[in-house]
């Protein structure tokens, strides 16, 4: 199957992890398991909360690198 047909994953096998668009009668088609989980794409909400802090705390180190520097400098 191209990579371009599949788009999203609608569900996970949590036996064996085979990632399907659909179910055949609520079973996985790899192992024939019953143990399914729907898969969610995270929002783009929930993607950009871990990198507002991370862009902060990079620039909050890089300004005290640059005083740091400077102050060594200085004196």
């Amino acid at each position: 199957m191209p990579a371009s047909h599949v788009t999203s994953v609608k569900y996970q096998c949590l036996a064996c992890g085979y990632k399907g668009l659909q179910t055949a009668q609520g079973k996985c088609p790899a192992c024939n398991s019953a143990y399914i989980s729907s898969v969610r794409k995270p929002s783009s909400k929930q993607l950009n909360d871990g990198r507002s802090w991370r862009t902060y705390t990079l620039a909050a180190l890089c300004l005290y690198l640059v005083m740091a520097i400077g102050y060594e400098w200085l004196f």
